[in-house]
């Protein structure tokens, strides 16, 4: 399995890199969850936002420093919420010319590279006809929201996608627009691509853009994982990456990467999954946000439902991850978004199975945002300290042992992080809040770094036999 991060520039890691802990902080949380409780100490449902319906909110973007909200509760409208208080700062009414059409005509939202909107209505059958004249009835379409400059204002809005397949004998009828993601600009200029993953298929369909004008439509299949053929199930989740690469998260599967640009298109390749020990903690949903932070690659994605059987796991919930040199095989947990979930009780669901999550990559954070339908949404801060580096700490007194190592590492205390790096600078283990870790695959020599408990740090040479 390929790292995905061999694909993109890799910052070169050198010896004397600081050890930067990444660091989640909730910035607000407004949700069923209730911290209200019955005589008997059991936590009761609370409400939803007043902005919220039932189940008509399955669409979410952040840009612009504000959460962009798709809802068809009353009338078809983009909600924009204030990043930092998830005040609702204005309702933008989508005009029924051209917005029109399909069984919701809003229903999923992205943001371009330069802060617009394009929305996404939803279509039952893409080779619908009606009944009478036979004309095609089932298109999907696509919208360009341009915004004002303060990004909270519609300057216009154009059909930018109006697709169907009808007479289309290779491909069957799709449901489309359950999710969608952009990638790039529509500016002059720009290139970008609009791609969706039509459900209970193992299909992705891509519409490509020059300076705003579509081009060309490429549909694509991704190949049997271990023999078994992929079915992206109910409303699967996109996060393009790069020109060729996306990430799908189906009903029923971990986030995969696949590689638009495979030789055969009717096999994509997988290029990254969930392969190691650390997982969400279930498959049977979707929403992924996937993002690069100063040389770090991280995913929020989606991790429990109103499943109140994994232990220890709020539910309606999202968790957050980071992959060690890119490497999903080396994912370490940051934690529960929110901590506590998103609901207080399994008595009110999100039969959508839809949980979009997304992220703002800024100069000195991301701004993180989780929703779900008849739930609540929440933000959250991920920033990397630049106070931990190792040289501008005292030096810890923890030690490490034994050394020569063979099959762990041990330290006196707890660690709050170590990072381990080979001879070339780069990192092969990283971990969290441990007092050993495996070293069993390693041999050879490398460095140590090292910050405890009380945030001092050491920098010690390491023997693997």
């Amino acid at each position: 399995m390929k790292k995905l991060s061999t694909l993109f520039l890799m910052a070169f890691v050198a010896l004397t890199i600081s050890a930067q802990q990444a660091t989640l902080t909730e910035v607000w949380h407004n949700s069923t969850r209730s911290t209200a409780t019955d005589l008997g100490g059991t936590f009761l449902e609370g409400s939803a936002p007043s902005w919220m319906g039932s189940t008509t909110e399955r669409g979410m973007v952040m840009a612009n420093g504000k959460m962009y909200v798709a809802s068809r509760n009353g009338d078809n409208n983009i909600l924009v919420l204030d990043g930092a208080t998830g005040n609702l700062l204005q309702t933008l009414a989508l005009p029924a010319d051209p917005v029109s059409g399909g069984v919701f005509a809003v229903n999923s939202i992205d943001a371009t590279a330069s802060g617009n909107l394009i929305i996404g209505n939803l279509a039952g059958n893409t080779q619908s006809t009606d009944e009478v004249s036979g004309d095609p009835n089932g298109h999907f379409k696509a919208y360009y929201v341009e915004l004002n400059a303060s990004k909270d204002g519609i300057v216009n809005v154009t059909n930018i996608v109006n697709w169907h397949n009808v007479g289309d004998t290779d491909n069957p009828g799709f449901r489309m627009g359950d999710g969608i993601a952009f990638y790039g600009d529509m500016e002059a200029g720009t290139t970008g691509y609009l791609v969706v993953a039509p459900a209970g298929t193992n299909y992705i369909v891509r519409w490509n853009f020059n300076e705003g004008a579509a081009t060309t439509t490429d549909i694509f299949k991704v190949k049997d994982v271990d023999g078994t053929p992929v079915n992206f199930a109910t409303a699967p989740q996109l996060e393009p990456v790069s020109n060729d690469l996306v990430i799908v998260d189906g009903n029923n599967m971990f986030p995969i990467a696949y590689d638009m640009s495979s030789a055969d298109a009717t096999a994509l390749e997988t290029v990254a999954s969930f392969s190691g020990a650390v997982t969400p903690q279930t498959s049977n949903l979707n929403g992924v946000a996937y993002f690069e932070f100063k040389g770090r690659y991280f995913m929020v994605c989606v991790t429990n439902y109103w499943n109140d059987g994994i232990v220890g796991v709020p539910i309606n919930s999202f968790e957050a991850f980071e992959f060690t040199d890119g490497d999903w095989a080396q994912a370490t947990s940051l934690g529960f978004l929110p901590a506590d979930g998103l609901s207080a009780t399994t008595a009110t669901k999100n039969v959508s199975f839809a949980y979009p999550c997304a992220a703002e990559v800024l100069a000195d954070k991301v701004m993180i945002g989780v929703l779900s339908a008849n739930m609540g949404a929440a933000v959250y801060e991920l920033t990397i300290s630049e106070a931990t580096a190792i040289g501008d700490t005292e030096e810890s007194t923890v030690d490490m042992y034994p050394n020569p190592a063979t099959d762990y590492l041990k330290f006196t205390a707890e660690m709050a992080e170590v990072q381990v790096y080979d001879l070339a600078g780069k990192l092969v283990k990283k971990a969290y809040s441990v007092k050993e870790i495996s070293v069993a695959d390693l041999g050879g020599i490398y460095l140590v770094k090292g910050i405890d408990a009380k945030g001092n740090g050491f920098n010690k040479k390491l023997i693997v036999k």
